[in-house]
């Protein structure tokens, strides 16, 4: 599912750096204190730390070597630091940490406690341990849950995928889950970050290459649109109450040479032709964090 660096900083790493900013700011991150980046993909919540400090230390620990290989290749500074590893069995000795973050990962550990506790572990007591997750509640808002949105429209076994169907995305799971391994002052709270697109290839390419779970769900249906795409469905998104469209009223260019459009993306080409590529769409993200 996931794999391919290029790819996922075209999927999703772009956004994630967005997201570190505000991300870093509500667990009290400051200059000096340690951090453990579990999940790190291809850095960026570790080289969005290392930017903004002159004194930390900074490591970011992933399961996948193509990500690892990435970020190695694009830090910036001796004190920045990818290692291959597994957030359920981190190699790093107690009270290592002042800080210990995850970013838009947790929800993809098939053991998120045993991750959970391992940041605990790691984390020197006092620090603070903190995650953030894709919002299941945010109907109709964000990347995932346009694409999830047109998945189901068109083929209703998809539905068991929908983010909106992970109950450690829901608001108040991570919290408890944190006050549970025995975290306390947890606090929560919901982080939006603006998506902005130049068009529906843009939004549209980065899933047909395997990049996670919709990389992954699109490279399993057909080519051929025409058994499954029809009039644009009832759930087709609209112009949202501030006034910006949602990523789903996308108005097609033409795919890239070669590349499979899919039943999906013909279903999204068909939303009104009137509603024109929006300059921002939104995705909201719970985050929590508690003290060791």
């Amino acid at each position: 599912m996931f794999g391919a660096a290029e790819a996922y900083e075209g999927y999703m790493a772009r956004w994630s750096r967005r997201l570190a900013e505000m991300f870093l700011d509500f667990t009290g991150f400051t200059d000096g204190d340690r951090l453990l980046d579990v999940g790190c993909g291809t850095g960026a919540l570790a080289m969005t730390a290392a930017a903004r400090t002159s004194r930390s230390e900074i490591v970011g620990v992933d399961p996948t070597e193509t990500y690892v290989a990435f970020a190695r290749e694009h830090a910036s500074a001796p004190r920045l630091r990818f290692d291959v590893g597994d957030a359920r069995a981190l190699t790093y000795a107690n009270a290592t940490f002042d800080r210990t973050l995850s970013l838009l990962v947790l929800q993809f550990i098939p053991d998120m406690d045993r991750a959970i506790l391992e940041m605990c572990r790691v984390t020197r007591p006092g620090g603070i341990v903190g995650g953030c997750v894709w919002d299941a509640e945010a109907a109709g808002q964000g990347l995932v849950h346009v694409f999830w949105d047109a998945a189901v429209a068109l083929d209703p076994s998809a539905e068991a995928r929908h983010v909106r169907n992970r109950d450690t995305s829901r608001r108040g799971a991570l919290s408890g889950k944190f006050g549970a391994h025995g975290l306390v002052d947890v606090t929560e709270t919901i982080l939006t970050v603006a998506m902005e697109f130049t068009g529906f290839d843009d939004f549209w390419l980065p899933h047909l290459e395997p990049a996670g779970p919709t990389g992954a769900y699109v490279a399993g249906l057909s080519t051929e649109t025409g058994s499954l795409a029809g009039p644009p469905a009832p759930g087709c998104p609209r112009r949202s109450s501030g006034g910006a469209l949602h990523a789903a009223h996308a108005r097609s260019s033409c795919p890239r040479s070669g590349s499979a459009l899919s039943p999906i993306g013909g279903w999204l080409e068909q939303c009104p032709k009137s509603a024109w590529w929006p300059a921002s769409n939104f995705g909201m993200q719970p985050a929590a964090f508690g003290r060791g």
